[in-house]
């Protein structure tokens, strides 16, 4: 979609009459809207580079919302960025500055009236500047109380953010200029000038989405104030029918039916809902899996976080506001092509949105949480207003010669041949150290799938059979190698991929491949899966490889032997345990208890106590049941709960925490809950926490994360943390009593892990088992799928590891001023 940013062609901002303005300063006391007032510095700065001795100056606030950091990231503005505090001071000492703009009138104007006009005043005729004010609504009253004073001037234009708001505009100004009132009618409202600025920028490097999913992320962003809507009547809404349909929404009840947390057997993926503000909001115990709060997000996370949503829930709920204000959220939405949900009046008011890939519209009588719920069944045709095949555009075929030429033409490394129906075809150079390798097209749409799902694409080919390739890990290395030359995965394609995305969920979204790999989404697979390929303790988790088994890359050099694994996990645990001080006769809690393995060793070597929390019922059942074997029922117990419901009595009961790879899936907004509940569970004194994570290096981590393989197919919503996040969200939550007192990344331990599942999984996995537990494996094309999941997992998963684009981190805390509580 091409937006104009200044809605007229002729510059009316810097040509008027016979004056051309070229000294320019942009100014904002006032934070929050800071994308509307870069967008126009962005524009303003292309359009000054064509005028000789021009400037541009902005000022504002060099620490709201990350303001330096956001202006140097994105690159769309290059000039001058100063404090506001020196703006009043820059305007009396440079007569040549032409034109002021305002970054909202609303306040901007209301703080810096009498300055401003005291300026203007005392300036000669031909040194006179123009004043213009960045408008939002008409509702406040600073426009008649100092406009006026700007309009008698003749000094003032207004720039509201949309064709309505200038009608609602022009409208009160003309029953203003009727009026009977001296004061209101020789003001000259009249006359003022109206143009419009919809603020859009060219946001580089957006994330990648998946153009054949369903519908699980929205957002509401602005402030909480619950005068724009009933965020509590919405609340009520959505726990009404999450009760009438759980599975629908991704989710099923505990016991209590009070609380619901993520299904990730159900057929689609829990839905969450972000709330982007401030102010306070309590969200209800029934919502707390699926709505998160996000405060004070900087502008870089804030587009990350809104680029990465299905569609966009408007801040207000009220038709009324958006006729006669204006959203900076609805041009947010349509520059980073996230669907708005909106009514056909509010449609009607935002021109600019009136393409039916940017809108989703809903009858007005229809609840938004009705809405979303269909959205998500795929039954848009209650509501929709769409006419797809009046688009004329044809997704079908993309085939080897686009594909080729726009991201397979771009290998430097390595060789690369694609055989295929029409012929053989070759890419790269072939040498003799070169990586080649082989991919054969089984089915062609893997064209569309790479197209327009890059990675995530080329995963569902492989496991769907829809490629052959003899060396997986060859073609992770290839990727990866060229990945920065993949013009596919630029920004530009990815717009694209957006905007065909609801014609490729038409072609794809409903098939039976489709409906295979919705199969094998699901994360909380058979213990018999598991017993598969983990060693006798079933630690899902990295193991530590000692020098007994040839380090970490003894099955490659001296091969695998029997019994390996079982001595690296050994390792591991003992490790772990080692590091959380634990001696006879000490209390242990654990979050993530897996099959029991590190909580069982702990009470059988070290004499302790251990209450470990799952949230898996199979899980729980074979732990307890290897616990009774071990004769240890009365000192490990396996709880099934959810960490934030731990029981009053668990309040400083404990000498030490431990929590293998289970924080990835507590997700960033959650750390300080989380921290906080590990804070309260520990003793003051002589107490020790340690976590184990797989992380992101901090150069590659966000506190959000788009969609790919692994959140999709393998670890369904989770969020690795940095190593640094984790020590900041500690202190910040337990108020700085715990100490840092180790650091240890085990990254290089986990690809060798990684392979020895591999191998151990297509050594002993038997279809007829895993038949018996989800009978849709009994079909030979279903089984062939799943298992090609996991081999997929192992080769991506060891590559993120080996490449360092994935770190594997162990983390020790002990209480603030604590000595060593024994040797072990």
């Amino acid at each position: 979609m091409n937006i104009t940013p200044l809605g007229l062609d002729d510059r009316p901002l810097l040509i008027e009459g016979t004056v051309k303005r070229k000294h320019v300063a942009i100014a904002s006391v006032f934070g929050f809207h800071f994308d509307v007032y870069m967008a126009l510095a962005w524009t303003m700065e292309r359009v000054l580079a064509k005028v000789p001795d021009s400037e541009l100056q902005v000022f504002a606030h060099p620490f709201y919302y990350g303001f330096q950091s956001v202006v140097d990231s994105l690159g769309l503005y290059h000039g001058p960025r100063n404090d506001i505090e020196d703006f009043i001071p820059y305007l009396r000492n440079n007569p040549t500055l032409d034109l002021v703009v305002l970054g909202t009138c609303e306040v901007d104007l209301r703080e810096m009236h009498s300055e401003l006009l005291a300026e203007w005043d005392t300036r000669s005729d031909h040194q006179k500047f123009q004043l213009v004010c960045i408008a939002h609504n008409i509702a406040d009253t600073a426009w008649q109380d100092h406009i006026a004073d700007w309009s008698r001037r003749g000094a003032i234009r207004l720039l509201p953010l949309g064709e309505h708001v200038k009608g609602a505009f022009r409208t009160k100004f003309d029953a203003l200029a009727d009026s009977t009132e001296p004061l209101l009618y020789t003001a000259a409202y009249e006359h003022i000038p109206i143009d419009v600025h919809i603020p859009v920028l060219d946001v580089p490097n957006l994330p990648e989405k998946d153009p054949r999913r369903t519908l699980a992320k929205a957002v509401i962003q602005g402030s909480f104030d619950t005068s724009r809507r009933d965020y509590y009547r919405f609340f009520d809404e959505m726990i009404q029918s999450l009760h009438e349909d759980p599975r629908g929404w991704g989710y099923h009840a505990l016991d209590d039916r009070v609380s619901f947390i993520p299904d990730y057997r159900a057929d689609v993926p829990p839905f969450e809902l972000a709330l982007v503000g401030s102010g306070s909001l309590e969200i209800p115990i029934e919502l707390a899996y699926m709505v998160s709060i996000y405060r004070g997000l900087d502008y870089l996370d804030f587009y990350k976080l809104i680029a990465g949503m299905d569609i966009v829930v408007p801040a207000f709920a009220d038709n009324g506001y958006y006729e006669n204000q204006a959203s900076s959220t609805v041009a947010l939405a349509v520059e980073l092509n996230v669907p708005i949900l909106a009514t056909r009046r509010m449609r009607k008011a935002y021109k600019y949105i009136d393409d039916d890939r940017t809108v989703v519209t809903r009858p007005s009588a229809m609840r938004e949480v009705q809405a979303l719920k269909l959205l998500r069944s795929g039954n848009s045709s209650q509501f929709l207003e769409r006419e797809q095949a009046s688009h004329g555009i044809s997704l079908l075929p993309i085939n080897e010669l686009v594909v080729a030429t726009h991201a397979m033409g771009a290998i430097k490394h390595g060789y690369l041949c694609i055989e295929e129906a029409n012929g053989v075809h070759y890419y790269g150079t072939k040498t003799k150290t070169a990586n080649c390798v082989h991919i054969r097209v089984v089915n062609d749409a893997f064209w569309s799938r790479v197209f327009l799902a890059g990675d995530l694409g080329f995963s569902e080919a492989y496991m769907l059979g829809d490629i052959e390739v003899d060396n997986l890990t060859g073609v992770m290395h290839l990727w990866l190698d060229n990945q920065s030359e993949m013009v596919l995965l630029s920004s530009k394609f990815g717009r694209i991929c957006s905007l065909l995305s609801g014609l490729y969920n038409a072609a794809f979204g409903q098939t039976r491949s489709q409906a295979r790999l919705n199969v094998v989404a699901s994360y909380d697979q058979s213990n018999e899966l598991f017993q598969a390929f983990l060693s006798k303790e079933m630690m899902y988790s990295c193991a530590l490889w000692g020098p007994e088994e040839g380090g970490v890359d003894g099955d490659l050099t001296a091969g695998p032997s029997a019994g390996d694994l079982e001595a690296a996990q050994h390792r591991k645990i003992h490790h772990v345990l080692s590091k959380a001080r634990i001696c006879p006769g000490h209390r242990v809690l654990e979050f993530g208890s897996g099959w029991g393995g590190l909580a069982i060793e702990a009470a059988r070597t070290y004499g302790c106590e251990v209450d470990s929390l799952t949230l898996s019922v199979e899980q729980k059942a074979l732990a307890d049941a290897r616990i009774i074997a071990a004769g240890l029922e009365g000192r490990v117990r396996i709880h099934l709960m959810d960490y934030r419901d731990i029981p009053a009595e668990f309040s400083h009961a404990f000498d030490a925490f431990i929590s293998i790879e289970m924080l990835e899936h507590v997700g960033s907004q959650h750390y300080k809950e989380y921290f906080k509940l590990v804070d309260f569970a520990l003793k003051p004194k002589n107490a020790t926490m340690v976590i184990s994570s797989s992380t992101f290096p901090e150069s590659r981590y966000t506190g959000y994360q788009a969609q790919d393989f692994m959140r999709k197919y393998m670890w369904p919503n989770s969020c690795l943390p940095s190593a640094t996040t984790l020590v900041q969200a500690v202190n910040s939550a337990t108020g700085g009593r715990f100490t840092l007192e180790g650091v240890e990344n085990h990254a290089a331990h986990y690809p060798r892990t990684l392979r020895t599942w591999d191998r151990r999984l297509g050594a002993n996995l038997q279809q007829d088992l895993m038949a018996s537990k989800n009978p849709a494996l009994a079909d030979a094309s279903e089984y062939a799928v799943f298992k090609r999941k996991w081999e997929y997992f192992f080769a991506y998963a060891g590559e993120g590891f080996m490449r360092g684009y994935i770190t594997c981190h162990m983390l020790t805390f002990i209480r603030a001023d604590d000595h060593p509580i024994c040797s072990n």
